[in-house]
C-alpha cells in the first residue's frame, strides 16, 4: 500500500486485494490509477460486471499517505502550517465585496 501511495500520490487507485493485515488491505494487484475518479470507477464497474464481487475483493481509494504515529502527525501539521502561512491574510478577504477582486 505504501509503495502504491508513494508511486501515485493523490491519484485514485483500484487495487485487487490479495492480502489483509489487521483488517486492512496490505497487498494486491494494481488494476487502475488516474487523477480522474470517474475513470477508475468505470474500470471498477467493468471488473464487477465481469465477475462475482465475492471472488474479487477490490479496493478503491485515493492515494494519500496514512498517518501512523505522533511524529508523522506533527510533520503533517507543520506542512499545513507552512501552507497556511503562504495564504493571504484573512483580513484582506471581504466575502461581501462585489466584485471579488
Amino acid at each position: 500500500m505504501d509503495e502504491i501511495i508513494a508511486r501515485y500520490p493523490g491519484q485514485w487507485i483500484l487495487l485487487q486485494v490479495t492480502t489483509h493485515a489487521d483488517g486492512w488491505p496490505s497487498a494486491g494487484r494494481l488494476l487502475a490509477h488516474s487523477d480522474s475518479r470517474d475513470e477508475v470507477m468505470n474500470t471498477w464497474a467493468t471488473r464487477l460486471r465481469a465477475s462475482d464481487p465475492a471472488d474479487v475483493p477490490l479496493y478503491l481509494f485515493d492515494a494519500y499517505p496514512l498517518v501512523r504515529s505522533g511524529e508523522e502527525l506533527g510533520e503533517s501539521l507543520e506542512e499545513l502550517r507552512r501552507f497556511v502561512e503562504q495564504m493571504p491574510a484573512f483580513e484582506e478577504y471581504d466575502p461581501f465585496r462585489w466584485p471579488r477582486v
